[in-house]
């Protein structure tokens, strides 16, 4: 009976050990821990404003931000890594559209030059996601929230980031924040403009002020 009792008690307190062991293990080499190489898109975010103020000739303009570290930063040069996946957005806050290159709306066909404002190029799938309403009740975009688009409905443009050397051009419809996933080769390293290619500055045809400033409308993007 006295060896019976060791017995069962040497193999309770080898059960306790076996389990402490393995709790051990678990903590010690979980099985979801990412590695550093695989922690997901580098997240790139611009926010658009309006009513910023240029100077007393011109009054306010429309501006590009770079959000960063929860800081508006100047967008004069933006950076973007090669070889690595890329979550851009763009929150827009102006609720107006722009027309291209400047004309009145009945002057402004369809033809493949004009028609390219509204077109998503160089995104990964030539699309771009149309997350959300900045402005909640805003229908002027014709565009729903939640819709991955290839274009954009004629005259619903506010802004957009173009990048010509890139191929790269993002329509943002008024009131509303895109997302656009990117990615570019070892092969498109260097600097290029980017530019806001829907008119929406001053002068007669809406280049100057804004438009034409580094930092505001404009600047430099570096894939490095």
């Amino acid at each position: 009976m006295e060896i019976g009792k060791k017995l069962f008690i040497a193999l309770v307190v080898i059960a306790v050990m076996a389990g402490a062991y393995g709790i051990s293990l678990n903590i010690t080499h979980p099985a979801h821990i990412q590695s550093s190489g695989s922690s997901g898109p580098v997240a790139i975010t611009l926010v658009i404003t309006t009513e910023n103020y240029y100077n007393t000739t011109t009054g306010q303009q429309p501006h590009y931000y770079l959000l960063q570290n929860g800081s508006l930063r100047s967008t004069s040069t933006i950076t973007f890594p090669d070889n690595e996946n890329i979550t851009l957005t763009i929150i827009c806050y102006d609720n107006g559209t722009a027309y291209p290159l400047g004309q009145a709306q009945n002057n402004i066909g369809d033809g493949a030059g004009q028609a390219s404002l509204y077109d998503v190029n160089g995104t990964v799938g030539n699309v771009v996601k149309v997350i959300n309403n900045t402005n909640v009740n805003s229908t002027s975009s014709g565009i729903s929230g939640g819709s991955t688009v290839s274009s954009f409905p004629p005259y619903s443009v506010a802004h957009t980031f173009t990048v010509s050397g890139l191929n790269l051009n993002i329509p943002i419809p008024p009131s509303s924040t895109v997302v656009a996933d990117l990615h570019f080769s070892s092969s498109q390293t260097g600097s290029y403009s980017w530019q806001c290619n829907a008119p929406c500055g001053t002068g007669a045809n809406g280049w100057s002020g804004a438009m034409s400033t580094q930092g505001w409308m404009m600047g430099s993007v570096v894939v490095s």
